[in-house]
């Protein structure tokens, strides 16, 4: 019975003007193709090959493929633009379903499709005859196509290479030229395999292992598994313990657990990569189980044991328990593992606030990894020693770390690490569109990791900086942030979301925070917590304890933040003097401009320590703009690119109170024609030349956002003389008359020069 495969014919018809190639073993209806497509389009059906166009039905090759021409072949070995093989010519399910219709077995479809793989002579037999099976009459055809070779070693799902290094050339060979084979990895036709499983055993373990070992180094890790997984026991143990890493660093989680759980016992080898598979999976526990009662002959697998349950305690949150398991393998000596064993316990120590006994550790972490060239342990121990770095205060040492440390990292999970902690310590620094650029490469890093811990983390920092910006989004970022640190079952981060959330007054996010870092945070944590407790109820006992904390955890940055808000409570120039200095040394600028701070280098100066005064007097901050002599700006990248004066008097006139855009309009260009067009250009500038978040158009009004780290000569001066009459600190506010002399007008730069 014929079945018309519109199709096929499409196919032939698009490839005729280059010329068609089609091959197949007998039985898939390559002749019934080709008669009907010359009878359709008029051409000569031949069976012997000549270089005119027409349809050609061949045993052998001909020597070339010629445009007008359709030439049917069983071996494929010939070069043509267009080809149709036998999974082009294989009957599709929805063809098999037609073919039983009309015999009337349509409860057949199904199971002959499975067997035969569509293959169209032995599906139409089968149909014909009434049953799916392998019949005498189906096995003596197949039996009469199949060359004399053993082929058992082709049921195993290789790469075609892996064959040919295994020493089964000629047999590829063989099978390719007569089309009982296909693609790479080679898969034989599906009827076929079906066969040869149903009549032929597996071949020998021995010959199965000389093949396994050929796509192992070929680094095809599931096709070596789907193979050792038709023989399990310890050939399938012995391809997992060297599949199993590859596949796992590769994201193929659940491949590697499908075989594994196969494995009654697993080896100690087996059972390392079953806790690295289950602390990819989130599952800390069982990684944990997993690693229970490991044996302790081998003492390799005894110290990588030991670094992955520390590293499971660490994800846990169990840092002090992870910190034990660590310092048991650096007591191991020197082994292989010590430089690890080092990053990983500094890495703790940082997580329970012990930055210097971190730093320590990192340092000669750092110096081992080079020493052994240890590029991947280097990275880490770079990273980390930027974090203890920037957590003692060192923020230019941990800047300049971060930066160092990113052109050895090439996965996207490190890089969105390193990249999200440089972009907060550029925050503490002041520098605002810095950190913005880094944060926002960290987002795009962490995103392609799919980690949920890295995105938290990112939209965190990204959140924090916001905030100080006084933009809106922040508190949209920190509950994106909530949500993916929730999956990660961070206390840690969630608490510093909270925190976060607190500052922006959300009702019982401070106890939140709280209790988040009873949880999972360290002494640093909890001095954090206490320094915003302390700002927004003003009880100076939670200053007391931040500054107990901070002391205990070795974190610089929040020890100054601590002594300064418990100096700011009752102001000596004494405590200034030292205080000052200590500022000065650290090079935070984020607070350097804050004017309830402003006390500090008045006092400071009046007591004999001018440096902190006069570095204010100076200029600090991301922007700096001047406007008491001559109107112009800086940022840290240089000038800032404004066309005219007016865009940043614009920014100027913002800054020192809110302004509708009419009458910024008017103020600013009052002999324009449509002043409001005018204004938009104005404004276009201002956001090209600063940053398109910072300047806003809300409703009828324009608005600038402006982060900490802006220096205004004329907003410095005014802050500074106020606390100066204050504080009756006559030669403190002479020296800030004597730097910032004149005063502010904007009248003075309506008019361009």
């Amino acid at each position: 019975m014929y079945l018309h495969r519109p199709r096929l014919l499409r196919a032939l018809q698009e490839g005729l003007p280059e010329g068609v190639l089609v091959h197949a073993p007998a039985g898939f209806g390559k002749t019934l193709l080709l008669k009907s497509f010359a009878e359709a389009k008029g051409l000569p059906y031949r069976r012997d090959w000549s270089p005119e166009p027409g349809c050609y039905d061949l045993r052998k090759p001909p020597p070339e493929v010629l445009p007008g021409q359709v030439v049917a072949a069983r071996q494929a070995r010939l070069p043509a633009l267009h080809r149709l093989g036998p999974e082009d010519l294989a009957f599709t399910p929805e063809e098999v379903g037609e073919l039983a219709r009309r015999l009337g077995k349509r409860e057949l479809a199904g199971p002959v499709h499975a067997l035969f793989g569509g293959w169209p002579h032995l599906t139409r037999k089968a149909l014909e005859k009434g049953e799916a099976a392998w019949t005498p009459e189906l096995r003596a055809f197949l039996e009469g196509l199949l060359p004399p070779l053993d082929l058992r070693p082709f049921l195993l799902p290789l790469p075609e290479a892996a064959f040919r290094q295994a020493g089964f050339g000629e047999a590829v060979e063989v099978l390719l030229a007569q089309a009982l084979a296909q693609g790479v990895p080679l898969r034989l036709l599906p009827a076929l395999a079906a066969y040869l499983e149903a009549t032929h055993p597996l071949p020998p373990e021995e010959t199965a292992r000389r093949l396994l070992e050929a796509a192992l180094a070929l680094g095809a890790w599931e096709e070596a598994l789907e193979a050792a997984g038709r023989y399990g026991g310890g050939l399938l143990l012995w391809t997992l313990e060297r599949a199993g890493r590859p596949l796992l660093e590769g994201g193929k989680v659940e491949a590697f657990f499908r075989h594994a759980e196969r494995v009654a016992h697993p080896s100690p080898r087996l059972r390392l990569l079953l806790a690295l598979g289950h602390r990819m999976r989130g599952e800390l526990d069982r990684g944990l189980a997993v690693l229970e009662g490991f044996p302790e002959e081998d003492p390799a697998l005894l110290a990588e044991a030991l670094l992955a349950r520390g590293t499971l305690l660490g994800l846990k949150g169990a840092h002090g328990e992870a910190e034990d398991v660590f310092s048991q393998g650096v007591a191991l000596g020197e082994t292989p593992l010590r430089a690890r064993f080092l990053t990983s316990r500094g890495a703790a120590r940082i997580r329970l606030g012990r930055y210097r006994e971190a730093a320590e550790d990192l340092e000669e972490a750092l110096f081992l990894s080079r020493k052994e060239r240890l590029k991947e342990v280097e990275a880490l121990a770079l990273h980390n020693l930027a974090i203890a770095r920037h957590h003692l205060g060192e923020l230019a040492e941990a800047v300049r770390l971060y930066r160092e440390v990113l052109p050895l990292k090439t996965a996207p999970l490190s890089r969105a690490y390193t990249l999200l902690s440089l972009g907060e310590a550029l925050s503490y620094l002041g520098r605002f569109l810095e950190a913005k650029r880094t944060l926002f490469r960290a987002r795009e890093e962490a995103w392609a990791s799919g980690d949920y811990r890295a995105m938290g983390y990112t939209l965190l920092n990204l959140a924090d900086l916001y905030r100080e910006a006084g933009l809106p989004e922040a508190e949209g970022l920190y509950r994106e942030a909530e949500a993916h640190l929730e999956k990660a079952h961070d206390p840690y981060a969630l608490g510093l979301v909270h925190l976060g959330l607190a500052r922006l007054g959300a009702k019982g996010s401070l106890e939140r925070a709280r209790a988040f870092f009873q949880e999972g945070g360290s002494p640093g944590e909890l001095a954090e917590w206490h320094l915003v407790a302390g700002r927004l109820c003003g009880r100076p006992e939670h200053f007391e304890e931040a500054l107990r904390l901070a002391e205990k955890a070795g974190a610089g940055r929040l020890l100054l933040l601590a002594r300064l808000e418990l100096f700011l409570k009752a102001p000596s120039p004494g405590e200034a003097k030292a205080l000052a200095r200590e500022v000065l040394k650290a090079g935070f600028q984020d607070f350097w401009l804050w004017e309830r701070a402003f006390p500090l280098p008045l006092l400071a100066f009046e007591a004999g320590e001018e440096g902190l005064l006069e570095a204010l007097l100076a200029g600090v901050g991301w922007l700096r703009a001047r406007s008491l002599k001559a109107l112009e700006a800086r940022t840290e990248e240089g000038p800032l690119p404004l066309p005219s004066r007016k865009e940043l008097l614009l920014l100027l006139l913002w800054r020192r109170k809110a302004l509708e855009a009419e009458a910024l309009a008017r103020l600013l260009f009052p002999g324009s024609k449509n002043p409001k067009k005018r204004l938009q250009v104005a404004v276009h500038h201002l956001r090209e030349a600063l940053d398109p978040d910072l300047v806003r158009l809300e409703g009828e009004a324009y608005r600038a956002y402006l982060p900490p780290g802006v220096w205004w000569d004329a907003r410095v001066k005014e802050g500074l003389l106020r606390w100066a009459r204050r504080l009756s600190l006559p030669q403190a506010q002479a020296r800030v008359e004597e730097a910032l002399p004149g005063r502010f007008s904007p009248q003075a730069y309506l008019t361009e020069p």
